[in-house]
């Protein structure tokens, strides 16, 4: 399983956490070409900063920003003015599919990710070793 660590704010980890949000939008996304499953390590951004929990995805879906919040609107946990202010003039965007949820007892450090390749935490995300 290809493992990748992201960056997610508090509000929206803690939104994953509770089943609120199904889905993540980014603008960019790591190569996937099948349903091959993918590990996401998630950082918690600011005042957090330590990895929190995993995610598993297998599908991840593209289109344009009006396409996507047509399809995810009600997954995504996150109002139509933020969706499209996020995007800005992007002519594609990615919801990617959250299959399950790993909260971890404790969070670990991001050194902790060290023999992964992790040096210092992504801007969006990066893949792991």
């Amino acid at each position: 399983m290809n493992v990748v660590i992201m960056s997610i704010r508090p509000k929206h980890w803690n939104d994953i956490a509770s089943g609120k949000k199904t889905v993540e939008y980014r603008k960019r996304v790591w190569k996937q070409t099948d349903n091959t499953p993918v590990k996401i390590l998630v950082y918690a951004t600011s005042p957090i900063q330590r990895v929190v929990g995993e995610i598993v995805v297998t599908s991840i879906l593209e289109d344009s920003p009006k396409r996507i919040w047509l399809k995810t609107a009600t997954q995504g946990a996150i109002d139509e003015k933020d969706f499209y202010g996020y995007f800005g003039q992007n002519k594609n965007a990615y919801a990617i599919v959250i299959d399950t949820v790993k909260i971890y007892e404790e969070s670990k450090s991001l050194s902790s990710l060290k023999s992964l390749g992790v040096k210092s935490a992504p801007q969006s995300w990066q893949y792991a070793k």
